[in-house]
């Protein structure tokens, strides 16, 4: 494999699969920067439009691992003017202990957080790099 680096910055938490992004990032590169939003029900729950706009969660499985992906709906944030997003009306948030398990399971094995904002005001979010060993 070509050593080369992914930067995925404010992608994996407008995508319905993020686990499936993140799996197939990890077959063509070794090495990743990621910034992200995540789903921690405490902070969340400090945020009652925040809170409100997570009406569900679903559970799948990757690599025989059992993850946790919390919807998130857009509501009437599509329609501003201001929305830089996904297309989609909803996406699935990670889990952050659910995010650094992944990568390792699929071959990034040095994973370290970094610039992690627990009072975002859209949500708690870390950047992250993995690199495969």
């Amino acid at each position: 494999m070509v050593t080369m680096l992914c930067v995925a910055s404010g992608v994996l938490y407008h995508l319905r699969n993020p686990l499936e992004v993140l799996e197939l990032v990890a077959r063509r590169t070794d090495r990743v920067i990621v910034w992200t939003h995540y789903y921690d029900a405490e902070l969340i729950a400090r945020d009652p439009v925040l809170a409100a706009r997570f009406p569900a969660a679903i559970t799948s499985y990757s690599h025989g691992t059992r993850y946790t992906q919390h919807r998130f709906e857009y509501g009437d944030v599509l329609s501003a003017a201001t929305y830089c997003g996904g297309g989609a009306g909803f996406s699935y948030w990670l889990e952050r202990d659910d995010l650094l398990a992944a990568l390792p399971r699929f071959g990034l094995t040095d994973v370290a957080v970094a610039f992690e904002d627990r009072d975002h005001p859209n949500g708690p979010s870390l950047a992250l790099t993995a690199r495969r060993a």
